[in-house]
Parts: structure tokens; sequence; C-alpha cells
């Protein structure tokens, strides 16, 4: 992440929040400044998805489903569609059918039952289709999904300006000075700890054992995330991502652009500004 901006010395605030419906499963970004979600209530298995702005958290849109409830998921974004995928069976990963929404509202431009995704060459998409003689490759317009007569070169002017996405690494990867940093705000006994660190501050996901009544309740984990002025040695943020956790779970916030964004209690999306523009 460059540091074309500067950090705020004083205490960060959450910037905006997002609350789902039920849990969110995943989070993609598209290569301006949308994010495209998951929205899964696991007891009664259905899905829907959301659309909201990255630097505001206001919604574009939401609850939108298709006929498939819960065997249904994000597949890729491209300019201002999205691309959603079944699954050829329940109980097997592999993807089957391509449905496309636009971006900007939620409304459905085409779909296609039979196809797999494959990728995005130029406006086509690439998408396999089983034949009795195998797998047939077609090209379909990423925004009508009418069929093409030749795959183009891949043309990667859409992404030229899309803003790396980035993920913390491993406590057991950064060096040892920034070791010593981050072990004086968290405690020794915390597992999972990952961490994202520039030259001016550290951001630290961390999970600890809660304590339980008895052993027959078994173990549950808390997951915290704090972020630390690395000059001062001041946290400037923090605050618990989950309780009740089964086990540590890792990437639990990335970083794009100014901003941090996490999930907090499995279902509210969130963001919080670490630099002024200048």
């Amino acid at each position: 992440m460059g540091l074309r901006n500067f950090l705020a010395r004083e205490k960060l605030r959450v910037s905006w929040r997002f609350e789902a419906t039920g849990q969110i499963w995943r989070v993609m970004p598209d290569a301006t400044h949308y994010f495209v979600g998951e929205d899964r209530d696991v007891q009664p298995k259905a899905t829907s998805f959301f659309c909201v702005d990255a630097l505001n958290g206001s919604a574009l849109w939401r609850d939108v489903r298709i006929d498939e409830q819960w065997w249904v998921g994000l597949e890729s974004i491209y300019r201002d569609v999205v691309f959603l995928h079944k699954f050829a069976t329940p109980d097997m990963p592999g993807h089957k059918g391509i449905i496309a929404l636009d971006i900007l509202n939620g409304n459905h431009l085409w779909r296609d039952d039979e196809a797999v995704f494959l990728r995005v060459d130029g406006d086509i998409v690439v998408a396999g289709k089983l034949q009795p003689t195998g797998l047939e490759t077609v090209a379909l317009h990423f925004r009508t999904g009418k069929e093409s007569s030749s795959v183009l070169e891949a043309d990667h002017s859409a992404s030229d300006d899309l803003e790396a996405t980035q993920f913390p690494i491993p406590l057991e990867l950064v060096d040892n000075e920034l070791r010593d940093c981050i072990a004086k705000v968290i405690s020794p006994s915390s597992l999972s700890v990952e961490v994202f660190a520039t030259d001016q501050l550290a951001i630290i996901s961390h999970h600890e054992k809660e304590e339980k009544g008895g052993k027959e309740e078994g173990v549950s984990y808390s997951n915290f995330l704090r972020v630390l002025d690395l000059e001062t040695s001041k946290l400037l943020f923090e605050e618990r991502l989950a309780v009740g956790a089964p086990s540590p779970v890792a990437d639990t916030f990335f970083i794009r652009g100014e901003m941090l964004y996490y999930v907090k209690d499995r279902k509210i999306l969130t963001g919080v500004r670490l630099f002024h523009p200048m």
C-alpha cells in the first residue's frame, strides 16, 4: 500500500457498518469501489446477495436472490457485471451455470444453466459446456450472454486501476523487531496471530481461548483486531470481531486503499479509514 497519505495520530474510528440479514460468507471487490457479498441464513438455508459502496458503506442493493436458495455463490466480477454460479451437484464443489447481475442495481442480465465459468478475455466470458464429445469452449458476451464466434485475447484495461486488496500474513513471517512491538499489545497465549504492517502501523488479528465452565462445553475462541502506531507504540484502534468461535480463522481483515475492512460477529461488514487524504 503506497503511503501517499499520512496516518491519523488520534484514535481511529469506525467509518461505516453494513449489517447483513444472516451471516456474511464472502465479500468480493470490483475494480472500482464496490463490494459484493454473500448473505447466508443458515437455519432455512437461504442465500441472498448485496452490494455496498466501499467508501461509505451505503447499500446499492441487497436481498437479491435466484431460484436456487443455498447451492449458489459468487464467481467473479468484471466491469459492471457480477457473475454467480450454482453447483453441479449439492455434495460436490464443481461449479455449473452462470448468472449475470448488473452491479449497480442487482438486476438480472442473463443466465446460462449449462455453462461453466472459466475466465474473462476482453469483453468475452470464456465458458465450458459439456458435450457428448467432451468439454466444449464457448465465448459469451459479458453483458448479454450471446455467443461469439471467437475468443479474444485478454484485455486488462478494465483492471488497470484495480487497487490491490492486501491481506495479513502470519506473525511467524514478520521480522523480530516488529514481532517484539506486537508482543507488547497481545497476550503471550494468543493464537493464529496475523499482521499487516507499513512503516507507520501494524494491524494485528489474534485469537484467545475463552474461559468455559467445564470441559464438556468444549473450547471456543474470541478474535481481536488491533491497530498499533509503530512510532508511538500507541493503540489507535481495537475491536473484538468474534466471540464463541469454534476455531481460529485466517484472513479476518483486509486492506484496500486507505481503508481497513473486516466482518464483525460474522454479519457486520465494517470499514475504518486508516489515512487522511492529502
